[in-house]
């Protein structure tokens, strides 16, 4: 009778540890899905650069496309406008979802967002996977990669736009938190305030477990690159309600 009960309790062990890997595998497998969404864009998203890289839509989803898709999308539509979007969806979060996009629509275009796959990486002897030499290196200039194309109804393509660069410059700003951007676990990445100004955080910032509302003072001091869009601001000095943040750039 006890080696029957023993050997229950491993069964039951098992069995548990086994749904909980098939829990956690079901739930990535659900975060990394495709998607598609539908909105207006109720803010659009700036990289470091002050580039458009994002948008924000009112139903809440964050998508993503870059920058160089995003000098296309921001010549084509405002905020306002309607935008609709397939890719792979992140986590859902009180903030937002983040949706890496690999198709846009806008005003009856198309834009297929192509991004760049990372190169293999070779061993300390220098070959390449799997042991392999690399090919022979070509030392002739190489062309820059260009920004993707877009495809119109009528199947007309419009010329490849290279988004400018944003001066830096050291700045300041207060105001309430307006948006939460997120990655791609739901988690705060940024923010973006009532005056429009979008802020990095830091991992400490991410360490320190805050909570955001539209009530949530911030005053935020650091590089700053700015655009036609707005500006994005890598802060120095960041406080965040009653709790100040300093980092060393």
């Amino acid at each position: 009778m006890k080696l029957f009960n023993q050997r229950n309790i491993a069964v039951g062990i098992i069995a548990l540890v086994i749904g909980v890997f098939a829990v956690f595998g079901l739930t990535k497998t659900f975060s990394q899905s495709t998607a598609s969404v539908t909105g207006n864009v109720a803010a659009f998203i700036l990289n470091p650069e002050g580039k458009v890289d994002g948008a924000i839509l009112d139903t809440g989803d964050q998508v993503r496309f870059g920058a160089e898709t995003g000098a296309i999308v921001a010549q084509q539509i405002k905020v306002g406008d309607a935008l609709a979007a397939t890719g792979r969806a992140g986590y859902k979060s009180d903030y937002g979802r983040e949706l890496r996009v690999e198709t846009l629509q806008i005003g009856g275009q198309t834009i297929n967002v192509i991004r760049a796959k990372p190169m293999p990486r070779g061993d300390k002897e220098g070959k390449g996977p799997k042991g392999k030499k690399p090919a022979p290196r070509d030392d002739k200039p190489q062309a820059a990669p260009q920004p993707p194309n877009v495809e119109n109804t009528n199947g007309e393509m419009s010329r490849n736009v290279v988004p400018p660069v944003a001066p830096r410059e050291t700045a300041t700003a207060n105001g309430n938190v307006r948006f939460v951007l997120v990655g791609g676990r739901g988690e705060a990445r940024g923010l973006i305030l009532s005056d429009g100004t979008q802020v990095m955080l830091p991992k400490e910032v991410h360490d320190a477990n805050l909570t955001f509302n539209d009530k949530t003072s911030v005053s935020v001091e650091g590089e700053a690159a700015k655009s036609d869009f707005g500006r994005f601001i890598r802060p120095t000095r960041l406080t965040i309600g009653d709790q100040t943040f300093s980092f060393n750039r």
